[in-house]
């Protein structure tokens, strides 16, 4: 992609100097200049997010049994902090803020996941809430992090607090 932008800009450049020789209106020849930059940090936005993600990504496929609440807490402080240490210049990519929000949305759900491990949640309990998450095809011992961050328990918290209680 970055070649391509070079080329553009390099035949950009050509046909305002071939315009220019013919008399012709030239048109704004710095249009493309901001381009390369913007890609630049669009990439490096990816390149960093995509490092951060590989932990969260090894998080979610923790099976539910093993699930422990502090630590699933503090890799998402951990990454949430990383992502704030990001230059301005990164944090203003939309793809930022999506992947940030994300992360606040996982925060949320932990702290459900916690409730939801009580002692006092009985398999008819687990069966109830997979049911209202629409989990029904995933057997328990199976589940895992990313199956219950996948299933949208934030929209369904209420439904899961009145099993809970």
């Amino acid at each position: 992609m970055g070649s391509l932008i070079k080329q553009t800009i390099g035949e950009l450049q050509r046909v305002c100097l071939a315009k220019e020789l013919l008399d012709m209106e030239l048109g704004d020849r710095r249009q493309l200049d901001n381009l390369e930059d913007q890609h630049s940090n669009l990439l490096g936005v990816w390149k960093a997010i995509a490092e951060i993600w590989v932990k969260v990504d090894e998080i979610d496929r923790t099976p539910f049994s093993v699930y422990m609440h502090k630590t699933v807490k503090d890799l998402i402080d951990a990454k949430q902090n990383e992502m704030r240490e990001f230059p301005n210049r990164m944090r203003t990519v939309a793809i930022y803020e999506t992947y940030e929000n994300q992360l606040k949305n996982y925060k949320k759900v932990n702290d459900t996941l916690s409730d939801m491990r009580a002692d006092s949640m009985k398999r008819k309990h687990w069966n109830e809430v997979l049911s209202k998450l629409k989990l029904t095809a995933v057997k328990f011992n199976e589940l895992t992090l990313g199956h219950l961050w996948c299933a949208d328990i934030l929209s369904s918290k209420k439904a899961i607090d009145d099993v809970l209680t």
